[in-house]
């Protein structure tokens, strides 16, 4: 009698696995050499001797001096618009008249109001439409459903094939 069970294949005794040659890849920090900047170069730093004091004349005072801030000139209607003088830097700014502000900060406030009413009004209405319409979108799926000759889960078994799947998507 010839027995049914094959004969096993000896395993291989040695893999051979490729090697490379590469030569792994080194690094050397950059290094920094300082350069050095002494006092005497820099003419900000380096303090005037008396020679250099009074060699120097008023058109380089005039020139050393810092100038003021200036704005430039804007053409303004006379008697439309009142300025503010700004204490420390010296400038007249304009500023519309009394009604052109208060028209555009009643203007403003209407509009938020009117947005954000809207939007709670439209999102109580959503809800309540929600409300309504979700019995009787069921009821018509379930009569379509009935009609095909299709049998609908019921609620229990709904709830827990989506607890099923929300669990299967963490």
């Amino acid at each position: 009698m010839i027995p049914l069970v094959p004969i096993p294949i000896p395993a291989p005794t040695d893999l051979l696995v490729p090697t490379h040659n590469l030569k792994l890849p080194n690094f050397q920090p950059p290094t920094w050499v300082p350069i050095p900047v002494y006092r005497e170069d820099v003419p900000d730093v380096a303090k005037p001797t008396a020679k250099e004091k009074e060699e120097e004349t008023e058109e380089e005072k005039e020139l050393n001096t810092p100038d003021p801030v200036k704005a430039p000139p804007i053409d303004l209607p006379e008697g439309i618009f009142n300025t503010i003088q700004v204490p420390i830097v010296g400038l007249e700014i304009p500023i519309p008249p009394q009604e052109i502000l208060v028209t555009a900060g009643t203007t403003a406030g209407i509009a938020a109001v009117a947005s954000v009413g809207g939007t709670l009004a439209a999102t109580a209405m959503f809800k309540q439409v929600v409300k309504i319409l979700n019995p009787v979108i069921k009821t018509v799926l379930k009569k379509l459903a009935k009609a095909k000759g299709k049998t609908l889960p019921t609620w229990s078994r709904q709830r827990l094939e989506n607890k099923r799947k929300a669990i299967a998507k963490e």
